[in-house]
């Protein structure tokens, strides 16, 4: 894991409208503010979600999103924003951030996509209220609220290589209080079928189909959440528990055979809010807790250069608040938070515990949305700072946003930001023999240029929505932190590489006659490695084609008796790109047909089915993993609500 986690860090859905935000379905917006000027695309699982799909499927579908796979089904998965490295995306969980590895990484395969509601995805600066500034993006997991009624749900669904999962819900409200509960469990062997090239590429006379071992997976999570409204404010508590284990298969050529990786999480979170001002204004105050730990064994050295058994532990503890004022035209908002961070490693070969590393820092954030000739015309600056103590870093990231939307139809944004990453424990302190950190290093650095141009025009003849919108970005990210060999034995980390990143997006949401929908999108990105390295400079970095496309064309309609019918196509199209920083490994072109079905034969039941890759393209992703080919999942979801309300909750 170790191997495959180093290697990863130098690789790098369905949306709804870019432009505009809308939040499909019974949603609780509460906190996201205007959010007028702010790249955002809101994913509505619920709606969006399909078959056996987890939080990496649907992130790969939005624009701009990179989904790096290593391993297949349930497998381990990053992402990365616009071209940018995993390291570079922030991940939250209802507003508090998630605990990262020692490496840096949050594993989204890990995470429970049925305790979800929707997905955020910010490119570039978030709003200020995350207060970090990553130099990619930021996604905010908003899990499912407190229903105002009695409600009742759940979800099996079976699939290819004996995958199989389940969720159930139970919710309920009373005068002014309410609980949810959620549980989930997700397994598959992972035993798919793929060619494999013998660790020879240009010999095709020893290649042969052969079957993924030590793929299998099974995680659970437990969700509750307990809500309350009173004279003198509201509290919301939150408690959710993760528990992944899985084999780690390898590479294509080199399969192991018993390495294992188990992993569990415990997240908490207590939040008090209360009126400001009578309607002016707000205060939010939350206190959060994560614990994490992570074992992985290698005892017969199939994944390193050694044999390995190391236990991991991460604790997070913090505190935040937030303040809003609004006053005339200006909506002003504060945000603090205090962080404490340590990671404990223990090697369980030698029995030794490892030293243990601490950071602990202070981030505040001012920002202040201006809004003209009745919000036609918004202005957003905003700066935020960091000071941690441990290395006695201090940082800062200073924003501008702006959105002019002349007439109802038409919009145009224009954003500017600095984003900076501190090194993470392992890049600090790492030491396992052949790697070696540097407590000297310098936070990584960026400035982001975005801008984007959108059409929305609704309710027109048979037209129901048109949507298109235009986003060109640029970023010049420096320090970069990457191993250089240091002598014939070690490498060690450093501030030595450099990158210009810059692309567009294109987005086209279209809606007839009540029954058909046509949705694509297209990212073009040019990922330059500027660094002063002679043979490096000028190269593309590796795992960012420079072409993606997705398309969905979807029609439905009602059978008799009223039973809702939906047929989807998708086609995913991925451009020729490089596994290595010297361009001397490329991946060809791939491209991805899946299709399938739901239909609703009661107001309480749908069903779901989709069959994935067609073609059975034999696919391999991030530094040579074999991704799964033709395969088929379904599902049967079920929910009953005693009473439906659309309150809206503020």
């Amino acid at each position: 894991m170790g191997l495959m986690l180093a290697q990863a860090g130098t690789a790098t859905g369905e949306p709804v409208s870019l432009g505009e935000v809308h939040v499909v379905g019974a949603s609780d917006t509460r906190g996201l503010g205007r959010l007028s000027s702010s790249q955002m695309t809101v994913v509505p699982v619920v709606q969006a979600r399909q078959g056996g799909e987890g939080i990496p499927d649907l992130l790969s579908k939005v624009a701009g999103v990179q989904v790096k796979h290593y391993g297949g089904l349930e497998d381990f998965s990053l992402v990365s924003i616009r071209g940018t490295s995993p390291t570079h995306t922030r991940f939250y969980l209802d507003g508090i951030p998630l605990p990262q590895s020692a490496n840096g990484f949050v594993n989204l395969a890990a995470l429970p996509l049925s305790q979800i509601e929707r997905m955020e995805v910010y490119k570039g600066a978030p709003p200020i209220r995350f207060l970090d500034a990553p130099i990619g993006g930021a996604v905010n997991l908003v899990s499912k609220k407190v229903p105002r009624s009695l409600s009742l749900g759940g979800e099996v669904g079976y699939g290819s290589y004996q995958t199989v999962h389940a969720q159930a819900d139970y919710g309920q409200f009373f005068t002014r209080s309410g609980f949810r509960l959620g549980v989930g469990y997700r397994r598959t062997d992972g035993d798919f079928p793929f060619l494999d090239d013998n660790g020879t590429p240009f010999n095709l006379n020893d290649d042969a189909v052969v079957t993924r071992r030590n793929n299998d997976s099974e995680d659970i999570s437990l969700h509750g959440a307990y809500e309350t409204a009173q004279d003198w404010g509201q509290v919301d508590l939150g408690s959710d528990f993760l528990s992944k284990h899985s084999g780690v298969p390898g590479l294509g050529s080199f399969q192991s055979a018993s390495a294992r990786f188990d992993s569990w999480q415990h997240l908490l979170h207590a939040r008090y809010r209360h009126p400001l001002g009578g309607e002016r204004g707000s205060t939010e105050s939350t206190l959060f807790y994560g614990l994490e730990q992570d074992t992985f064994k290698d005892l017969n050295g199939e994944i390193g250069l050694a044999r390995q058994h190391n236990k991991n532990r991460s604790l997070n503890l913090g505190a935040m608040e937030r303040v809003t004022y609004r006053w005339g035209k200006n909506l002003f908002e504060a945000d603090f938070r205090l962080e404490w961070d340590l990671f404990a490693p223990t090697d369980q070969l030698s029995g030794m515990d490892l030293p243990n590393h601490h950071r602990t820092s202070l981030q505040w954030g001012l920002q202040d949305e201006i809004g003209f000739w009745e919000d036609r015309l918004t202005v957003v600056p905003s700066v935020r700072l960091e000071e941690d103590f441990s290395p006695g870093k201090f940082n800062y990231a200073p924003g501008l946003r702006v959105r002019f939307a002349p007439f109802d139809f038409l919009y145009f944004k224009l954003g500017v930001a600095r984003g900076f990453r501190i090194p993470t424990f392992f890049e600090l302190f790492g030491d396992r023999g052949s790697t070696a950190g540097n407590p000297n290093l310098l936070p990584e650095t960026s400035w982001g240029f975005d801008g984007a141009a959108g059409l929305v025009i609704r309710e027109q003849g048979i037209l129901d929505e048109l949507m298109l919108e235009v986003a060109p970005f640029q970023i010049f990210a420096d320090q970069l932190i990457i191993f250089e060999q240091n002598s014939q034995r070690t490498v060690v980390a450093r501030n030595a590489s450099s990158a210009r990143i810059r692309g567009m997006e294109l987005v086209f949401d279209l809606r007839l006659l009540r029954h058909i929908r046509f949705n694509a999108n297209y990212t073009y990105q040019r990922a330059i490695d500027t660094s002063d390295i002679p043979f490096l400079n000028g190269n593309l970095l590796p795992g960012r084609p420079l072409h993606e496309v997705y398309l969905r064309p979807e029609f439905s309609w009602t059978l008799p008796r009223d039973i809702p019918l939906k047929v989807f196509y998708e086609g995913n199209f991925t451009g020729r790109n490089f596994l290595d920083r010297a361009n001397l490994t490329p991946v060809g072109v791939r491209v991805i047909h899946n299709a399938g079905f739901s239909i609703k034969p009661s107001q309480a039941t749908t069903v779901v089915f989709e069959a994935k890759n067609l073609s059975n393209n034999q696919v391999v992703d991030a530094i040579g993993f074999p991704l799964p080919g033709r395969s088929y999942f379904g599902s049967v979801n079920f929910s009953f609500n005693k009473e439906k309300t659309h309150e809206k909750r503020n």
